[in-house]
């Protein structure tokens, strides 16, 4: 797969290249062809049906002497095919092509996957252009966040000197070395003074769907789920929910309404009695589930709905 030079990007590598300013390329497009293969030229104007746009990862040249642009999209987005990608310039749409067919997996499937993606371009003067890309736009990659975390636990002086600038045999910092992981409850050590929290951590909304009658929500995969009732769901069942967490679903009826759906029996609900959702077409029932330790390597699992959280009948 090679991209071809748009009009919009000749000029602007020709502008490029006779003034010795830096063209610099700074997203990658994909998009799903409007639903089947697809064929650019150099007329082209954008895609035919534009799925996703990031910024670029990196830009380097290789040995073919091609300029490969690459992009990660990320676990986050997905439910579609990706068929046709784009190289832009901010606005202006560089370079465009067919892309072999493949499925990007939405967020809340079982195979959800970061994808990389590298379109090679040919250019006759590479110098021409800018091989840097943002790195306040960048983002890093699962691989190369878990990467780098690996390779810094496994350094046992990495926190030596955090305690009192220097380790010794009476004053060594209970996370170097053995002791030396990342959880949550070590935040507040690793935070500066004064502790304060900036911004709250929200999960995607993962989809979840039946079939024939029949549903599983992994909870700990997807701890903010939505199910689109198409069917009446007669066995619904939950797995790895965590004590000391909580999860959110969202259960709603699709256009002709009327389905039930059977709770797990391990819920309890308040009164005894649990929710029947509602049937309307379109309604949307929304409940919490809190998870904790029965103290005998159980769990409890309890179930508040939206309304009575909120205080509404």
């Amino acid at each position: 797969m090679s991209l071809i030079l748009t009009r919009s990007g000749l000029e602007a590598y020709a502008q490029a290249d006779a003034t010795g300013s830096k063209l610099q390329a700074t997203h990658m497009a994909v998009g799903d062809g409007g639903g089947a293969a697809v064929s650019h030229t150099s007329q082209s104007s954008g895609l035919v049906n534009e799925t996703w746009r990031g910024a670029l990862q990196e830009i380097k040249i290789a040995e073919s002497g091609e300029v490969e642009f690459i992009a990660h999209v990320p676990i986050t987005m997905g439910g579609w095919y990706i068929r046709e990608i784009a190289i832009y310039a901010d606005d202006t749409l560089l370079a465009v092509g067919a892309h072999p067919e493949i499925w990007k997996p939405e967020p809340g499937a079982p195979d959800k996957v970061e994808l990389e993606i590298t379109a090679p371009i040919k250019f006759d003067n590479a110098s021409a252009l800018s091989l840097t890309v943002d790195t306040t736009k960048v983002l890093a990659s699962q691989d190369h966040v878990a990467t780098k975390i690996a390779e810094h636990d496994a350094d046992a002086t990495a926190h030596a000197d955090m305690m009192s600038g220097k380790a010794d045999a009476d004053h060594v910092h209970p996370y170097a070395p053995e002791n030396h992981g990342h959880i949550t409850a070590d935040v507040d050590d690793l935070l500066p003074d004064p502790h304060e929290w900036q911004q709250g951590q929200r999960y995607a909304t993962a989809a979840l769907a039946s079939a024939a009658g029949v549903l599983n929500w992994d909870m700990e995969a997807s701890p903010v789920a939505g199910l689109v009732l198409t069917e009446d769901v007669s066995t619904f069942s939950i797995t790895n929910a965590r004590p000391g967490a909580t999860y959110e679903l969202t259960v709603r009826q699709d256009a002709t309404g009327g389905r039930s759906l059977a709770w797990p029996a391990e819920i309890i609900w308040p009164g005894g009695q649990a929710l029947d959702v509602t049937q309307d077409p379109g309604a949307e029932d929304v409940v919490m589930l809190s998870v904790q330790d029965d103290g005998v390597g159980g769990i409890v699992i309890r179930a508040f709905p939206a309304s009575d959280i909120r205080g509404v009948a």
